[in-house]
Parts: C-alpha cells; sequence; structure tokens
C-alpha cells in the first residue's frame, strides 16, 4: 500500500469503476480486461496483494 503507484490506481475514478464493475458482474466486464492498460493496473493491484482474481 505504501507505492505511490498503487495509491494513484486506487484513487483513480477510471479504476474505481472497473474494480467494482468486476466484483458486481465479472462476465460483463470482460471487455476491460482487453485493455492493456487496465490489465496491466489490475496485474500492479494483484502483485501487490490489494485484490485476488479467481
Amino acid at each position: 500500500m505504501s507505492d505511490p503507484e498503487v495509491q494513484g490506481i486506487l484513487r483513480d475514478p477510471v479504476m474505481q469503476n472497473v474494480l467494482r464493475e468486476l466484483q458486481e458482474n465479472p462476465r460483463s466486464s470482460q471487455q476491460h480486461l482487453r485493455q492493456p492498460e487496465i490489465m496491466a493496473k489490475i496485474n500492479k493491484l494483484v502483485a501487490a496483494g490489494i485484490i485476488q482474481m479467481k
């Protein structure tokens, strides 16, 4: 959590919406995961232990 990049990702309003959609309806939000920039940010959060992907 002390990583400034992780903090920036978590504060990003677009990423907040993406994360909310992934949590509420994973199947319909697959389009987000096709975007390299979004996927890179999600991977960063996974690597930091902030979120888990199943």
